[in-house]
């Protein structure tokens, strides 16, 4: 008689494997223990924050939330194109974990599939016991179209919409920051020529910013584009993250105004 590997923890209960040819073997009239077997529970995800990211973000950790997961055994992967990459995982309670995906992984635009495996846990029939898979997007950071495009010069602040794809809030330390740059802005050493302007996070395709009246005392052509940054690191003239496309802006000259005879 073949024993599935199912029950092979069962049988270690038996004192005596009987052998189906020998009739002295009588089954035993006292009970056997019981002797458990092990069922690992299925680790399932709910969620993941942030569930996308820009392309040239660095190291970025998510956070998954779901059930069953274990300390010092759940970790979480990550496929892409079929190759499975286990990401640095830590444990925060049964409900949640942490992971980091390496920057490696976010440099194109790809969705990606995450998933939560009990690594040591085996079922013997079926391996690791493993999630279901949930996606996350790395999208392209850019500018569609920007509203008004223009102002007349000597305009008070001005709020303008910016529409695209990939803005992010609050991602960690990370933020979509506008900012405005033009042939007459003079950057201290190691900064570029760019004035981060206060920008209101809408969704992840859309940004108000506020441009101040003193860009638009005079005429003249400047562009907006969107970084997703460190506002500290900017302050510092750390440049190394990822800019959208820029967008033409035109500071109009004043209307003529004829005075009646």
């Amino acid at each position: 008689m073949r024993i599935s590997a199912r029950m092979a923890m069962a049988v270690v209960a038996l004192s005596i494997a009987p052998s189906c040819n020998d009739n002295r073997v009588t089954q035993s009239t006292e009970p056997s223990p019981m002797v458990p077997v092990i069922n690992p529970m299925v680790p399932v995800i709910n969620s993941v924050t942030p569930d996308s990211a820009v392309t040239g973000s660095s190291d970025l950790t998510v956070t998954v939330k779901g059930a069953n997961f274990v300390k010092g055994s759940s970790v979480v992967k990550c496929v892409e194109s079929g190759s499975a990459t286990v990401l640095t995982t830590t444990f925060v309670s049964e409900t949640e974990l942490t992971a980091v995906i390496p920057a490696a992984l976010l440099q194109g635009a790809v969705t990606l599939g995450l998933s939560v495996q009990n690594m040591g846990i085996f079922d013997r029939s079926n391996g690791s016991p493993q999630s279901n898979e949930i996606s996350f997007s790395v999208r392209n950071l850019g500018i569609t179209s920007i509203s008004p495009a223009t102002a007349i010069a000597g305009s008070p602040d001005l709020t303008v919409v910016i529409t695209g794809t990939g803005f992010v809030k609050s991602q960690g330390a990370i933020t979509s920051v506008a900012k405005w740059t033009a042939r007459n802005i003079v950057a201290p050493p190691g900064h570029s020529p760019e004035i981060v302007l206060t920008t209101r996070f809408l969704s992840d395709t859309e940004l108000s910013a506020v441009i101040p009246a003193t860009l638009l005392k005079d005429p003249i052509d400047a562009q907006l584009l969107v970084q997703n940054a460190d506002i500290m690191g900017l302050s510092d003239g750390y440049e190394g993250y990822p800019k959208s496309n820029p967008i033409s802006f035109s500071v109009l000259g004043s209307a003529i105004r004829f005075n009646r005879e």
